[in-house]
């Protein structure tokens, strides 16, 4: 069975914290944003499609690393689309793969 999922991840506008789960730890802090916080919203969404559970809720201020079981995506995701995800979900922006 097939489920579509749509997605906002805020690019035009990405100040408003995203109820699912995927706003970037800046955001949730009220700083100034920058394209790298829809990298990370973009990271949170593919692990969701991909390992077919919801996302972790991270409502401490200091809850923003997803563990190892949160990042698993399955036995069927290729390594080297695990390693995008797991560096789009990065706490520190400057960590992320840049959005172009």
């Amino acid at each position: 069975e097939w489920v579509t999922v749509i997605a906002e991840l805020g690019l035009g506008s990405t100040a408003v914290p995203n109820p699912a789960g995927s706003s970037a730890p800046e955001v949730l802090r009220g700083e100034a944003v920058d394209s790298r916080a829809n990298v990370f919203s973009f990271g949170c969404i593919a692990l969701r499609l991909l390992s077919r559970f919801s996302l972790p809720t991270r409502k401490p201020a200091t809850s923003y690393l997803f563990n190892d079981a949160q990042l698993d995506c399955g036995a069927e995701c290729p390594p080297a689309l695990h390693t995008i995800i797991v560096e789009c979900v990065r706490a520190d922006p400057s960590a992320r793969p840049p959005a172009t």
